[in-house]
């Protein structure tokens, strides 16, 4: 699933960089790379621009950290991936705002679904308590439900070796 997550915050740079090369390949507005970059410049929707551009550096912003991740702190790494969260919010606004589609149906039905996941699954992530045990896929089955009261699940395979302690050749006492 992370591997997953990863591919998917990388691909979403990707596209992102493909829209605004077709924005400034694109002869009905002509946009320069001010325009592109820098909030309240363009003359064409400075508002829809805004938001977009905004959402465009926090997506950096968390991708790079995401990148960066094991020479931060947890708790740093982890207040900034919570700017995936506005980051949605803003991509759903600039789109409204700024995209040709943002009348058609189908567009809105799919942003509605979205915006709708995005919000049970932020509700489910606030309010469910954490058990403080965490399970590797597939270890425990499918239909295990980690509890308050669950004790911690055994790591499966062979049991780790023992680092010998010079008080205790043989290994630590028991």
């Amino acid at each position: 699933m992370l591997d997953l997550h990863r591919f998917l915050g990388g691909l979403a740079v990707i596209f992102v960089g493909v829209h605004l090369v077709g924005l400034m390949l694109d002869s009905y507005v002509e946009f320069s790379l001010a325009d592109l970059f820098v909030p309240f410049v363009a003359d064409w929707r400075p508002l829809a621009m805004a938001w977009g551009i905004t959402a465009f550096y926090l997506l950096l912003e968390v991708e790079v950290t995401s990148l960066l991740k094991k020479r931060m702190a947890i708790t740093t790494w982890r207040w900034i991936h919570w700017l995936s969260y506005p980051l949605f919010a803003l991509t759903a606004v600039h789109m409204f705002q700024a995209g040709t589609d943002s009348r058609n149906p189908a567009m809105i039905i799919t942003v509605a679904v979205g915006v709708s996941e995005v919000a049970f699954l932020l509700v489910v992530r606030l309010t469910v308590p954490k058990t403080g045990s965490l399970v590797p896929f597939g270890q425990a089955g499918a239909a295990y439900r980690p509890s308050r009261t669950s004790p911690p699940v055994a790591p499966s395979g062979p049991a780790p070796a023992r680092a010998l302690d010079a008080r205790h050749p043989a290994g630590p006492p028991r």
